[in-house]
């Protein structure tokens, strides 16, 4: 018995590791990801810190918060999603990525379960109150995203979130 568990999980590590190092090849563009060790949040004063060091050409920071979007809590990313896709591969479905300080981009998939379209605007709830957000583009899911909905960094300030990073890719 102890031999065969030993056995499962080094198939699944193995498996595990081999799906990862696909993912990064295929998906990632970014030379290096900093991210807390615990994945706790931390100052947005580093990706600009970041970005000043020599050699560096561009440092994007990644968010998270929650809102209110159809009476239900969703989890929500934002990023500058121009910025981004030097950083990550986005695959735009329809739209665009230029999300201006009020678009949405959106997953296929939760684009397709709730109905939503390119140029439909949704409610979203904030702390500071509703924001209606047009929908700029819906874009396939990517595992480094985190939501299904994304926002512009200063959507998310603007709505009362705490400016705090979670990932910046460099």
């Amino acid at each position: 018995i102890g031999l065969a568990l030993v056995t499962t999980m080094a198939i699944l590590g193995q498996s595990t590791k081999s799906s990862v190092d696909d993912l990064v090849k295929t998906d990632l563009k970014a030379d290096y990801i900093i991210s807390n060790a615990v994945q706790a949040p931390f100052s947005a004063a580093i990706a600009p810190q970041i970005a000043a060091v020599d050699g560096v050409s561009d440092a994007v920071p990644l968010r998270f918060g929650s809102a209110q979007i159809g009476g239900q809590q969703t989890f929500v990313s934002a990023f500058d999603a121009q910025a981004m896709s030097a950083m990550i591969a986005l695959t735009v479905e329809s739209g665009t990525l230029d999300t201006g300080d009020d678009g949405l981009l959106v997953i296929a998939d939760r684009a397709t379960a709730e109905g939503w379209k390119v140029g439909d605007v949704v409610t979203v709830g904030l702390p500071t109150g509703p924001a209606e957000m047009p929908i700029a583009g819906i874009i396939a899911r990517s595992n480094f995203l985190g939501g299904d909905i994304v926002l512009p960094l200063a959507a998310l300030e603007a709505g009362g979130v705490a400016p705090v990073d979670s990932t910046v890719y460099v």
